[in-house]
């Protein structure tokens, strides 16, 4: 658009997905940019799992008195993923979390932070023992991203440290399990996180690792799932006690 070598003056519809992670990424100046060069006529649509002010500032500025419509029960339907969590002293989740990345039955895993930072931080902890951990999230170049994601689904890399950016438009077959090493704030960002594992009529875990200070976001969360969250007790080692009904073997 900039070189003169697209003119979108002929665009009659404009839909813009996954609006919240657009802007989450980072392309706030480009999506006004480029909406802001079509017709005023034009019919705009937004879909967001989110709302934040961003989404409805945008909104306000490019559209006309636009017809809401909320969808309560978006990927709530969760009856093939067990949920677990774990509350752990915020110090000692790394521990945690490696102890679950040690089992067996935990072939191909999503771990998911909330913050860039934090993705960052946690691959590199975990990359000082281990070569089979990558990241992903909207501050790596496409390429980066794309290299990432072959190598996880190719299975050179087992687990992907990941911010809600990857939480949604993902469908990679074989996830295993869902780690939450962060509790998120918005329960619905929960339901699209662990939704990529159980898919395609297969079976998932999702874990989530809770501090004190998150077990008010958790309660959220459990209020909104149809299905039953099961807490582990007692040690740091989650899995020294062989539920057979926690699929982990």
């Amino acid at each position: 658009m900039t070189r003169g070598t697209l003119i979108l003056n002929g665009v009659r519809v404009v839909v813009l997905d996954e609006a919240d992670r657009m802007l989450d990424m980072g392309f706030r100046d480009e999506m006004d940019f480029i909406l802001s060069r079509t017709p005023e006529g034009r019919q705009t649509s937004m879909f967001s799992a989110t709302l934040p002010d961003e989404i409805v500032s945008l909104a306000k500025r490019h559209m006309h008195e636009p017809e809401k419509i909320f969808v309560s029960k978006d990927e709530i339907a969760v009856e093939d993923i067990e949920q677990l969590y774990h509350r752990v002293d915020p110090e000692r989740k790394f521990e945690a979390l490696c102890s679950i990345m040690s089992q067996k039955s935990v072939t191909r895993a999503l771990i998911f932070c909330s913050t860039k930072i934090g993705a960052d931080r946690l691959v590199r902890r975990l990359s000082r023992t281990r070569r089979d951990v990558a990241v992903i999230h909207g501050d790596l170049t496409q390429f980066q991203r794309e290299k990432a994601l072959s190598e996880f689904r190719g299975g050179r890399i087992r687990f992907l440290v990941a911010t809600d950016v990857a939480s949604r438009g993902l469908d990679i077959d074989g996830v295993t399990h869902v780690i939450n090493y962060d509790v998120p704030n918005d329960p619905l960002l929960y339901f699209h996180r662990i939704g990529r594992t159980g898919r395609a009529g297969a079976t998932g875990t999702a874990v989530t690792l809770v501090s004190r200070r998150e077990m008010a976001d958790l309660k959220k969360i459990q209020h909104l799932t149809s299905v039953r969250m099961t807490e582990w007790q007692g040690h740091i080692n989650l899995f020294s006690h062989r539920n057979p009904h926690n699929g982990f073997g």
